[in-house]
């Protein structure tokens, strides 16, 4: 597959993954630039993730890049059930 057409289907799934996601306003994400252009999810200016950049890593490395552990985290941590900051679970 060509870079174009790598990057574009990228944007195509990504945004259909977000939508899988269902982060919607009501979670507090919204779509904002990336500080490489690339859109991506953002709360409250500190927590940001990137399901276009995600699916951009599987389609180049194949199923070594997965989404659905992506999915899991994502889930995890718009539900508030997982803290990066201190690497532990709130419950």
């Amino acid at each position: 597959m060509d870079y174009k057409k790598l990057c574009d289907s990228a944007v195509k799934y990504g945004s259909a993954f977000h939508k899988e996601l269902d982060f919607s306003a009501d979670r507090g994400y919204f779509w904002a630039p990336g500080e490489d252009g690339i859109p991506v999810l953002m709360k409250d200016g500190k927590n940001q993730m990137s399901p276009i950049t995600k699916v951009y890593k599987r389609l180049l490395n194949g199923p070594e890049d997965n989404v659905k552990s992506f999915y899991v985290v994502a889930l995890l941590i718009a539900d508030g059930r997982l803290n990066l900051s201190h690497g532990d679970k709130k419950g």
